[in-house]
């Protein structure tokens, strides 16, 4: 589903209040994202170099995310099932289908 976003098209076929998964590092610290998952599902997940655990988990809007973080937008058109990752925030992303962790 495109919709519209601040005057732009809106970049992901989700929609702006799809719940997406991310850590208090991404959306309080503002890590940069380095991990993106886009699970078979539908289920996104967006994570910084920490990684994740249980007590840093935090489920935020996908518009949420983008506003804080708007260079994913980048990564938008990621196939389900497949994952895209960046050694740091001003390297370009790599992709690949996710074999056997879904």
């Amino acid at each position: 589903m495109k919709e519209e976003n601040n005057c732009e098209e809106w970049p992901f076929e989700d929609g702006p209040s799809a719940p997406v998964f991310t850590t208090g590092h991404v959306i309080i610290e503002l890590r940069p994202i380095v991990h993106a998952v886009r699970a078979a599902d539908g289920d996104w997940q967006f994570l910084s170099s920490e990684g994740a655990d249980e007590s840093s988990l935090k489920i935020v809007a996908l518009k949420t995310l983008l506003s804080r973080h708007p260079y994913v937008k980048d990564i938008s058109d990621l196939h389900l099932g497949w994952e895209a990752w960046r050694p740091d925030n001003q390297s370009p992303w790599s992709r690949r289908k996710i074999v056997g962790r879904q």
